[in-house]
């Protein structure tokens, strides 16, 4: 009868077929053995305990060593005693590696005891774990690649003092006496068991320094700003961190080098950084660095974008309202559409210009599939409202004021004038881009054309922006709206515009408010203020002062009311010329 007996806790006969690495083994192999025995490899010592003794003899034929030589162990516990007690101990460090399998090859003389145990000890031998236990055959035999198996448990890899110890024991069915290992043989203390072979193995365990990742909030500042830098950090393993600290190299930014961030609670680190007027611009990935007490670290970078906002473009004309989410479901408007807005002081022609729209992607053009073709003249603080594409009465939102320039015809049956389509185009609500030309020529994929005279990448994908960064991302209840009443322009998208609960869209018909006092036009019958005075200009006043109500402008004296006496003085100071 042959039985292999394991405790509930490990033990296998067979060696993982994942061992990848050797921490210690003794072959014993020597003309003068002598105890204790050093490992032949790596670190470690086996000792003789419970009074055993041993002499030198031949070692398992598995180990191909000369001399092969192993101990004999002998001197076991008279009959009925000291169960578990007498063998061996093997003290070594599994530092480095996990998944430990003890394995080593055993003899049992005729006399010796039939069953042999495994206990280990993960607490420096305060404690011993019984494993598995082993049974021979029979007598003068040898028994290959016995294992003890602590893949998994707790304390056994990485563990600079792990005892293992091969002892005599009880036979199990017994209970308070041993077996021999030959059947027709008497158990008797001095019969012998021999090691050798004896193999420690483990997989290889690779010490993880900590880990962070940083973000920044905002994402995007100017220089002289301020932005918070956040930083979540994760321990070392193989050991495990003790402790944690965390820096970053903002010197970039102009600060230190060295920045220590604080512990804001979890594993969560934190500062408050002000960007200096020196730092540099554009995006910039800033090292951050974590470390534990055992001395290890690593670096991440974190990204920042940085723009000089201390700028004011030329730009006469700008986009000042941006709204995608039109006709959605939970929508504030019921129709997409842009606003733009005249900034400077001088009445622009449109004639020639265009509003062009296309996705945020990198891959996706300025086509000319959705494009708003513009015309007349914009004057200064006046705006212009766009709508791109059709809805029905009953699509939800609140209705827009009467859009100045449409994606469609106003009347819905009517052939559309390219590049006009018959219902439009819809925009992204969260995510586009929008470049406002001087040309109708579609600009294809030339976000910095000499043409573009504004251009708004919104949300946070899009892949062309003026300056560092694009606006924030837009939703189905805010919309992309220019500071300052639409006055600012710094050049960069970030700085220029909020994302936020959206206002009501401006037309030609909302009161104009220049961004600065503006000096008067040369010529007040110059309607159309485009330094001509011509029937033009005579049409354009009349149509603005019959309409219901009139426009703004047709208070040509500037009192407050639109009346025959404001048709009477225009007509006279057109005829009357410029001179």
């Amino acid at each position: 009868m042959h039985r292999t007996l394991c405790s509930a806790a490990v033990g296998s006969l067979v060696l993982a077929a994942s061992a990848v690495g050797q921490v210690a083994s003794w072959n014993f192999n020597s003309a003068s053995l002598t105890a204790p025995f050093p490992a032949t490899t790596g670190s470690g010592t086996m000792f003789l305990i419970g009074g055993v003794t041993f002499t030198s003899n031949t070692g398992s034929p598995n180990d191909a060593g000369v001399p092969n030589t192993a101990p004999n162990t002998t001197s076991y516990p008279a009959q009925g005693t000291g169960s578990g007690t007498a063998g061996v101990e093997f003290v070594f460090s599994t530092a480095g590696f996990d998944n430990i399998r003890v394995v080593f090859d055993q003899r049992h003389s005729n006399t010796s005891s039939r069953f042999t145990q495994a206990q280990y000890s993960v607490d420096g031998g305060a404690t011993f774990i019984i494993g598995p236990t082993f049974e021979t055959p029979g007598g003068d035999t040898w028994n290959f690649d016995r294992t003890l198996d602590l893949t998994g448990v707790p304390g056994a890899g990485n563990n600079p003092d792990l005892r293992v110890r091969i002892v005599s024991v009880f036979d199990p069915t017994l209970g308070n006496a041993y077996t021999a290992s030959r059947l027709t043989s008497t158990y008797a203390g001095t019969g012998t068991l021999r090691m050798d072979n004896v193999r420690v193995l483990g997989d290889a365990v690779v010490s993880t320094p900590p880990q962070g990742s940083g973000v920044f909030t905002p994402a995007a500042v100017c220089l002289g700003g301020e932005t918070t830098l956040t930083v979540t950090a994760s321990p070392g393993l193989n050991p495990a961190s003790g402790s944690l600290s965390v820096t970053a190299n903002l010197s970039a930014l102009g600060g230190s080098t060295s920045q220590t961030l604080t512990f804001l609670g979890g594993n969560t680190y934190g500062a408050t950084i002000l960007v200096g007027p020196e730092a540099a611009t554009g995006f910039l990935t800033i090292p951050v660095t974590v470390s534990d007490d055992l001395g290890r670290s690593s670096t991440t970078p974190a990204g920042v974008a940085v723009g000089d906002c201390d700028f004011s473009s030329s730009a006469p004309v700008v986009v000042s309202m941006i709204y995608g989410a039109g006709g959605n479901a939970g929508a504030i408007f019921n129709a997409d559409f842009v606003e733009i807005f005249n900034r400077s002081c001088a009445a622009i022609t449109l004639d020639g210009w265009s509003l062009q729209y296309t996705s945020a992607g990198v891959n996706n053009a300025f086509d000319g599939t959705r494009q708003v073709n513009l015309s007349g003249v914009i004057r200064p603080g006046e705006y212009r409202l766009i709508q791109t594409q059709r809805v029905s009465e009953s699509a939800p939102g609140l209705p827009i004021p009467t859009p100045d320039f449409t994606a469609f015809p106003v009347n819905q049956g009517d052939t559309p004038v390219p590049p006009q389509t018959a219902n439009g185009f819809g925009m992204a609500l969260d995510a586009g881009r929008v470049a406002l030309c001087n040309t109708v020529e579609p600009i294809g994929f030339g976000c910095v054309a000499s043409n573009v005279v504004d251009l708004v990448g919104y949300g946070g994908s899009a892949s062309c922006y003026e300056g560092v960064a694009p606006t924030a991302t837009a939703s189905n209840t805010t919309a992309v709206i220019r500071k300052n009443n639409g006055c600012q322009d710094s050049n960069n998208g970030f700085n220029d515009f909020d994302v936020v609960f959206p206002r009501d869209p401006f037309n030609g018909l909302t009161p104009a408010t220049p961004c600065q006092d503006c000096p008067p036009p040369a010529c007040r019958a110059d309607f159309n203020g485009d330094g001509n005075l011509d029937p033009d200009d005579l049409a354009d006043y009349i149509a603005c002062y019959f309409t219901a109500p009139p426009c703004p402008l047709a208070d040509y004296s500037g009192d407050g009311s639109t009346d025959p006496d404001d048709l009477s003085d225009y007509i006279a100071d057109f005829f009357a010329g410029c001179n």
